[in-house]
Formats: structure tokens, C-alpha cells, sequence
């Protein structure tokens, strides 16, 4: 068999390089993140367990901001972890009126990678 037929025969059944299928690529997912806000537990009275989860990836660190009408408010910023214990004066950030409370999240993905994430706004009266 001469060169030219044989690789005309591989590229008729899919054996040439060029023709193999591709494989795709792996589709990039967008973590969801959630902040539970609870009261800690005994002896910390007055104190509340922040806890920030994500469906995808791990969380770095995060901050913690109250949402206001017009500007939002940063309160502090945990810097090793997903987790910590306050004070719910540090969540009063609306005096005499409800609070609403929100995280920015830094995730480290899978691939190494890491994605800033905000979450949901948890409503309550600390402090």
C-alpha cells in the first residue's frame, strides 16, 4: 500500500490527528456562597457565629459589610478562614433599625485559582 492511500484511509476513519474528537474543556463554575449568622453558644452571650459557605471551592477570608441605602458600611474583615465569633455591637450598623448584613468572599477554586463572591443579606437587630 502506497503512503498517500494508507493516509487517506486513516483520515476516512477518524485515525489522523486533526480528526480525533476534542475533548472539552471543563465548564468553569461559579461558586454560590452563604452567610448564616447565629447566636454562639453559651458562655459567648451577646455574641453571634458568622459562618460563610460556598458550594464550590474554599473560603479564604472574608469581609463583612452592612447594606444601606446609599452607601454600604464595611465592619471588619476576617482575614484566615471561613468562620468567627463578634460581638453584636460589630453588627449594629443601622442604630435603633434593623441590620442588614452581607460578606465578600475569596475563594480558592479547584484549579488554584481564587474568585471574590458576595452572598446573601441576612436581616436581624444585633447589638
Amino acid at each position: 500500500m502506497r503512503f498517500s492511500r494508507a493516509v487517506g484511509l486513516a483520515a476516512a476513519f477518524g485515525l489522523a490527528t486533526g480528526a480525533l474528537p476534542a475533548v472539552p474543556a471543563a465548564a468553569a463554575v461559579t461558586p454560590v456562597c452563604t452567610l448564616t449568622i447565629g447566636a454562639a453558644y453559651p458562655p459567648y452571650q451577646g455574641y453571634y457565629l458568622l459562618h460563610v459557605g460556598c458550594t464550590v471551592g474554599n473560603v479564604v477570608s472574608f469581609s463583612v459589610h452592612g447594606s444601606d441605602v446609599w452607601d454600604d458600611d464595611w465592619l471588619f474583615t476576617q482575614r484566615d478562614g471561613y468562620e468567627i465569633i463578634v460581638d453584636g455591637g460589630r453588627l449594629n450598623e443601622d442604630p435603633g433599625a434593623g441590620d442588614e448584613i452581607y460578606a465578600k468572599a475569596t475563594v480558592r477554586l479547584p484549579d488554584g485559582s481564587t474568585l471574590n463572591v458576595g452572598t446573601n443579606k441576612v436581616h436581624g437587630r444585633w447589638g
